[in-house]
């Protein structure tokens, strides 16, 4: 799953909860109200975040990223290879 992915699946879980939000204020369950509405915030929060690292931060990182550069970094770092097969690269 990609980030763009994970960022709508936040965006739809925020909206879900909103609208469990309305539901419980209906019945007056406010306190699920509440709670629900508050976890919507949160769940947009993290969508924002996502896309805002795809629109701005992620661009300046792959720039940022010469060829040059990352041979210049990766000979520098002891036993590369090992820890990339660890990570499962």
């Amino acid at each position: 799953m990609n980030a763009r992915e994970v960022a709508k699946r936040w965006y739809q879980q925020a909206i879900h909860d909103l609208e469990m939000a309305r539901r419980n204020l209906t019945i007056e369950g406010y306190d699920v109200a509440a709670f629900l509405a508050h976890q919507s915030v949160e769940n947009m929060k993290k969508d924002l975040i996502i896309q805002r690292f795809i629109q701005h931060a992620l661009p300046r990182i792959c720039e940022q990223l010469k060829p040059e550069r990352v041979i210049f970094y990766a000979t520098r770092l002891p036993n590369l290879s090992r820890f990339s097969r660890s990570l499962q690269l």
